[in-house]
Parts: structure tokens; C-alpha cells; sequence
């Protein structure tokens, strides 16, 4: 039964790492749609993958697995643009370091300007779980390494509380914890906070970082990891899931105040949901009744019916347990009207990035808001004979294997996202495309004239980088945007809808080639 539909809420910002050297969406677009994976060998900088692992399944404290989805850089870090003292730096957990960067990231792409002096209204949600930073700083034995910020360096709650306090952000910072649901879990919370009129703007999203082996070794005690490293969800030789690491963030607005405030809208949050297993018969078994209540119950939030949904990004790990219950359920929950010679599509960034558990949520949320965005389908990796325990033709499902078009016949193009704690706690938020709308900037543009560009940073060395990064953009957009014009919209972006800091460059162009010629000299 459909409710009467709430004011939708837009994304208007993201900031990304992921595997495969992802560090933005236009990145994970292009791995996506080229069918890549970012999974890579234990890299030599976490742990000496030989010590720990064993190809022969129990061996008490070996991994049966040696294979991840990994992020490149986690020690790089500029603490000074974040206020942070050198000496305190050290301490602060590699999470807690990406998601400051991220949510800068997600600010800076909505071009939101804060106030760092009076402060801004803007709720931080944020999904974490894991404590190997904090592991390594000592042992039963050995506690000579804690130092006065240990405590706050490694704390759950301090990150959400870092990103408010580093960004004088005045709403709610609250951390959670769902397991594998964390990040979209935070998603449902910033979103409901804004539904409740409490606030316009949100941050949230969520991390998983991998420093030490024990994750390895306990999930492969519990015989749930791939020993091939290699997630093959919905097919018959779907081995178990493989271990990721990463971290996003999205900045939500009301979509009301983003079309008026003339922000980039990139995708719209419709409804929500979330829920748990309740009793089964184990505790990180998950329940086919609870996810398909979950994905009803998130239709009637958003106000459509089922067959609305014209793809789901599922959870899809690639166990054996795990993907005929999703399956089933997504059928029940959402194929009961659906035709036949229409079946669902559905599909799992898992295979290409590895199950980012804490952050699985947030990265299904960005595939599926890019596959709305750019109406295209990317491929399912891995994926050649169909789960011998899912029959797709009769459940009115089906695995894209090949880049395709989003299909037809609904009035806008929607997507469900699924997320699931290995505890039982399920999350499921319902997309939409961004609408058509047009800025309030006049279209009447001079041919000729120069445009200050303006550029800066806290330090001189960000200043560098930020010149070197800027140039590499201008290249490759303005020979991808053809005759429309790079520099005004770069006039205005950097002008207007950007925070200044002390460390300024303003540089004089009639063109890009020029504009990136004096951005190279400067860098």
C-alpha cells in the first residue's frame, strides 16, 4: 500500500576512496563501466601476508584467503588543513583521517560554503566499526606506546566528532555501529533527521580500514571468506565474500532548498528503511522474511509500488547462504506483479571492489545513484552459471553481464539499495534519477574575455597541489564538454560557492589551454 509521498531529498555531494585507486565518483563510474575490479594481494606495507596465511581451511591463526580490496595511501594525510597538531596526528585512526577527507570532499563538490566562525547547521551520521588502529598501538603486555591521544585518536564516537568539531558543523554527530548495514544504517538516520524537520543538511556515509590480519583470520575461521579472493555473488561458484576497504561520504540537502539554492543535484532519496532479523537459526544468519518486510516497508516510504524499481543494488556477497536468501526475498518483496519478460536486474559492487563491510552500504548507494545518473546498467563481475539454488527465470530475476541501458517503462528511473549486518540489522534506501531542472545563471556568455580563476589552500604546498589537480580537471573536461564553455562555470565554482583560505592564487585567463599553461607554471 503507497503512502503519501514526503519531500524527496537530494544528493548534492560525494567524496570518495575506494579500491582501484578510486577516489571520486567519475572514477568509480569508469571502473564500473569498464567492467574492472580493484582486488590485489595483501599489500606489504599492512602485513606480511605469508605469515598469516594457509591454503588448507581451520589452520588455527592462518587466513585461507590472501587477497582484498585495498586503497592506495592510507598514511598520507595533511593534518594542517584540519587543524590537527603534528603530535596528535600519529594517533588519529586512518578512518577517522578518510572520513574528514571525504566529507570536505562531498562539501566541496556540493559547493557548500560553511561558516567556520559562527558555525553551520549540519548533521554528520557516520557508520564505523573496526579497531585495528587501536590494536596496534599496544598489547596485553605492552602499553608504552598509548599516548595522550590514544583516546581520542581511536573512539568511535570521535569520528563523527572530529569532522564537526574540525568544521564547526552545529547539528547532530553521531556515530554508529550496524556491522555491514553501518554506512547506509547512517544514510536512513541523516535522512530522517532532515524529514523530521530538524534540519535541511546532512553529512553521512561510512569506513572500513584493514591494518592488521585478524578480520582474515576470523572470518576464515569461520569458513566465510573466498580462498580465490574473488566475489562471484549469484553464481554457482560463489565461494564466499571477499574482504575491502574504503570510505564515502554523501552531503544530503532537502530538495526544495537545492533546487532553490541551485545546487548539483545527483540523485534523490525517495524513502528509507531498516529493521532486524530478529531469531534465527543463528545469529549471523540472516532472514528472508525480515529483508522482504524491509524492501516492502521501504515502498511505502518512498510512496511507490514495488515494480516501480527498475534495478536493486543487492548485498550480494557471494555466499552460499546468504545470496538465495536476498534472492528470494528480493523476488517476494518486489517481482510479485512484475511481468515475466521483464525481469528485475539486479547486481553487486562486491564483485568489483570486495565487501567493504562498514562502508559496503555507502559504495552500493554511489553505484546505484550512478546508474540512475548516467542511465546505464554497468556489469556484474564474475557471473557466468546461475545459482543452482536461485531460479531466476521463476523469481522474475536476472544479472546484467554487459554494460546496458537502464530499461524502460516507468516514469522516472528508480533504484533500491540493499544493506545487511552479519548481526541481523538490514538497511534499504530507494533512489531516484536527479530532476530536470535549470540553473538560475543567465546562458548569455561572452566569447572573448578573461576569467579570474581563483584558487586556495592552507599551506603553500596544498596551494601546489591543488594547482596541479585543478589543471588535470580543466584538461580533461573541457576537451570532453567540446564548445561549452570550462572557464565561467570555473569563475563562478570557485568564486562563490567555495570556503577561502589563507593561501590564495587568482590567475587571469581567456582560455583553458591558457588557464592549465599558467596553472603548470605556478605548480
Amino acid at each position: 500500500m503507497q503512502k503519501e509521498r514526503k519531500e524527496r531529498i537530494a544528493i548534492i555531494g560525494v567524496g570518495c576512496r575506494f579500491p582501484g585507486s578510486v577516489s571520486s565518483k567519475d572514477a568509480l563510474w569508469k571502473l564500473l563501466i569498464e567492467g574492472r575490479e580493484g582486488i590485489v594481494e595483501v599489500p606489504p606495507d599492512r602485513w606480511n601476508v605469508a605469515r598469516y596465511y594457509d591454503a588448507e581451511p581451520g589452520v588455527g591463526g592462518k587466513s585461507i584467503a590472501s587477497r582484498g580490496g585495498f586503497i592506495d595511501a592510507i598514511d598520507q594525510f595533511d593534518p594542517q588543513f584540519f587543524g590537527i597538531s603534528p603530535r596528535e596526528a600519529p594517533y588519529v585512526d586512518p578512518q577517522h583521517r578518510l572520513l574528514l577527507e571525504t566529507a570536505w570532499e562531498a562539501i566541496e563538490d556540493a559547493g557548500l560554503v560553511l561558516d567556520f566562525e559562527r558555525g553551520t547547521d549540519l548533521g554528520v551520521f557516520v557508520g564505523i566499526s573496526h579497531n585495528d588502529y587501536q590494536g596496534i598501538q599496544s598489547s596485553s603486555f605492552d602499553h608504552f606506546s598509548i599516548g595522550p591521544y590514544t583516546p581520542t585518536g581511536s573512539a568511535h564516537s570521535i569520528a563523527a566528532n572530529r569532522i564537526s568539531y574540525c568544521l564547526n558543523l552545529r547539528g547532530p554527530s553521531v556515530a554508529m555501529d550496524t556491522a555491514c548495514s553501518s554506512a547506509l544504517t547512517a544514510v536512513h538516520a541523516a535522512c530522517e533527521h532532515i524529514w523530521a524537520g530538524r534540519g535541511d543538511v546532512a553529512l553521512a556515509g561510512g569506513v572500513t580500514v584493514m591494518i592488521s590480519p585478524g578480520g582474515f583470520i576470523g572470518f576464515s575461521q569461520a569458513a566465510m571468506l573466498s580462498p580465490e579472493g574473488r566475489c562471484a555473488a549469484f553464481d554457482a561458484s560463489a565461494s564466499g565474500f571477499v574482504r575491502g576497504e574504503g570510505a564515502g561520504m554523501v552531503l544530503l540537502k532537502r530538495l526544495s532548498r537545492a533546487i532553490e539554492d541551485g545546487d548539483p543535484i545527483q540523485g534523490v532519496i525517495l524513502g528509507t528503511s531498516i529493521n532486524q532479523d530478529g531469531h534465527t537459526n543463528g545469529i549471523s544468519l540472516p532472514s528472508p522474511e525480515a529483508q522482504t518486510r524491509l524492501m516492502r516497508d521501504a515502498c511505502r516510504d518512498a510512496g511507490i509500488v514495488p515494480e516501480a524499481i527498475g534495478f536493486v543494488e543487492a548485498h550480494g556477497t557471494g555466499t552460499a547462504v546468504g545470496d538465495p536468501i536476498e534472492a528470494h526475498a528480493l523476488a517476494e518483496a518486489l517481482c510479485g506483479n512484475r511481468s515475466a519478460d521483464a525481469p528485475l536486474p539486479i547486481g553487486s559492487i562486491k564483485t568489483n571492489l570486495g565487501h567493504l563491510e562498514t562502508a559496503a552500504g555507502i559504495a552500493g548507494l554511489l553505484k546505484a545513484m550512478l546508474i540512475l545518473k548516467h542511465g546505464q546498467i554497468p556489469p556484474g563481475l564474475h557471473f557466468s552459471t546461475q545459482n543452482p539454488h536461485i531460479g531466476f527465470e521463476k523469481l522474475k530475476l536476472r544479472v546484467p553481464t554487459q554494460l546496458e541501458p537502464f530499461p524502460n517503462g516507468t516514469e522516472e528511473r528508480i533504484a533500491g539499495v540493499n544493506s545487511f549486518g552479519f548481526g541481523g540489522a538490514n538497511a534499504h534506501v530507494i533512489l531516484a534519477e536527479p530532476p530536470p531542472h535549470q540553473s538560475e545563471k543567465s546562458l548569455v556568455i561572452p566569447s572573448f574575455r578573461p576569467w579570474p580563476v581563483m584558487l586556495s589552500a592552507r599551506s603553500e604546498a596544498s596551494l601546489r597541489t591543488s594547482a596541479v589537480n585543478l589543471s588535470a580537471w580543466v584538461k580533461e573536461h573541457a576537451n570532453a564538454n567540446g564548445s561549452s564553455p570550462v572557464l565561467p562555470d570555473l569563475t563562478y565554482t570557485l568564486g562563490v560557492r567555495r570556503n577561502h583560505h589563507p593561501h590564495r592564487l587568482t590567475l587571469v585567463a581567456d582560455s583553458w589551454a591558457e588557464l592549465t599553461e599558467e596553472l603548470d607554471a605556478f605548480a
